[in-house]
């Protein structure tokens, strides 16, 4: 029981991580357009 509740926890935990990172890495990439279209206007 313990080793399938571990098993979920790093499973969640993975997913938030990856969430979080992809989440971060999209920003990075679009917020530097919307400035730029930003400036531009």
């Amino acid at each position: 029981m313990f080793f399938r509740k571990s098993i979920i926890a790093l499973t969640g935990l993975f997913l938030c991580v990856f969430l979080i990172v992809h989440l971060s890495a999209n920003s990075i990439l679009v917020l530097p357009e919307e400035m730029a279209g930003l400036t531009k206007t």
